[in-house]
């Protein structure tokens, strides 16, 4: 309850119903701007959900390539009203300066994709090893999209799961955007000892670019949605050698890159 209460707050409208208005309370998604400061100084602001800040901050640095793993985070101190996180590196001169400037990043949007795209590695084998059964990469996407509360309560909420490659949920977030959504679960994943090549993402919204500089960046080959990826998307996830699916229809699954990697 305390996350849906950091995710959903409610509002008084009036609604109109065959040519009579009532009253009504409506829940609507929290959105709230969040300063990551890294090492005193202004990262980025984030138009957010304010809940598992924590997590959203690993994922942010982690996603973004300011580090390489998880002890590679020395601090991460969130404000007691949520406004502000503060995040040290173990090693503190390891960032580009170029790299720390302050930017916003707003619920709707992508986010910048930190690193040069030809400085992520490429995922070798991309038709060999773990495969990942179509009905387990739908089954999934419908429990992600199913599981969402603070959805259900607004219809404005974007959802991101981590899945074992037998379509075991392991971590479920959710956010106003899809970007800090997929941060949240990441951050969460770096906490834990998982094999990356053994997982994959599904999530509510379309695929950009930077979801899949950051899946590439983790070592997660398999991402399916709900929504349609992007060219430039689709462009990057063919040559770093990931999968991205989505769902169409009731009983479809389109595969786009990679579709060795899926069986039937």
């Amino acid at each position: 309850m305390a996350d849906l209460d950091r995710q959903v707050r409610k509002h008084h409208t009036c609604d109109w119903r065959g040519g009579g208005f009532t009253g009504e309370e409506t829940a609507v998604p929290v959105e709230q701007a969040v300063e990551l400061r890294l090492a005193g100084e202004l990262l980025t602001t984030l138009h957010c959900t304010p809940d598992h800040l924590h997590e959203l901050a690993a994922g942010f640095l982690l996603g973004q390539g300011l580090t390489c793993s998880r002890e590679g985070i020395k601090t991460i101190q969130v404000a007691a009203d949520r406004s502000m996180v503060d995040m040290e590196l173990a090693d503190a001169g390891s960032v580009p300066r170029a790299k720390v400037t302050a930017t916003v990043v707003y619920s709707g949007c992508g986010q910048d994709t930190g690193i040069a795209s030809a400085d992520i590695p490429v995922i070798e084998g991309a038709e060999e090893g773990q495969t990942f059964a179509a009905a387990d990469l739908r089954r999934a996407l419908s429990q992600v999209l199913r599981q969402g509360e603070a959805y259900r309560a607004t219809r404005a909420m974007h959802s991101a799961g981590l899945c074992t490659h037998r379509g075991r949920q392991l971590c479920h977030r959710e956010d106003v955007g899809r970007h800090n959504a997929l941060d949240k679960v990441l951050g969460w994943a770096a906490g834990q000892c998982l094999e990356p090549g053994q997982l994959f993402i599904a999530s509510s919204g379309r695929v950009s670019v930077d979801a899949v500089f950051k899946l590439a960046r983790f070592g997660i080959t398999v991402m399916v949605s709900k929504g349609v990826p992007t060219s430039w998307a689709l462009d990057e996830a063919g040559r770093l050698g990931l999968t991205l699916a989505s769902s169409i229809g009731p009983d479809k699954l389109r595969i786009y890159t990679h579709p060795g990697r899926v069986s039937a």
